[in-house]
């Protein structure tokens, strides 16, 4: 499998770090705002558990990407690797569902030009949010890469 050199303009290790505390604020606002929603109401907690819970999980994973990077163990990124890549196969899963669900619908209720757009756009989005997910994923695994030809088991 081919390995990046670099994370953007960036060492490995420094976007591993820019990686995990990205991870780690994306993840607490989720958890505030899906915790916010239950509060009022707007959102019921049997939809909202799931979320906090793998919130917390992310939040976990980040921290221990973190500190992996920091100390340059091998470990924690497996840890993050393989919770990430959890996340990345249900994030994949859910969006092909939503684009079914969408297709359905759209063909019973007899597409219009705004449904094509949303339709488009939610596509756009789902595609960078995946694409990204993925070259992060494999920022993560180059830089353990890195890590393990440098240091003895």
């Amino acid at each position: 499998m081919c390995q990046v050199k670099r994370c953007c303009c960036f060492s490995l290790r420094s976007g591993c770090l820019i990686i995990g505390a990205m991870d780690m604020i994306l993840y607490t606002i989720i958890m505030v705002t899906t915790s916010l929603n239950i509060s009022k109401g707007t959102q019921l907690e049997s939809t909202g558990a799931p979320v906090l819970v793998g919130a917390s999980f992310s939040i976990i994973a980040a921290t221990l990407l973190i500190f992996g990077v920091m100390t340059e163990s091998k470990g924690y990124l497996r840890f993050w690797l393989f919770l990430k890549g959890i996340v990345l196969i249900m994030i994949a899963t859910i969006f092909v569902w939503i684009i079914i669900a969408l297709i359905v619908t759209d063909a019973l209720a007899g597409a219009d030009r705004l449904g094509l757009a949303l339709f488009i756009t939610f596509i756009c989005v789902a595609l960078f949010i995946i694409g990204l997910s993925v070259y992060w994923w494999h920022v993560v695994k180059s830089y353990r890469r890195q890590l393990k030809a440098r240091l003895p088991l």
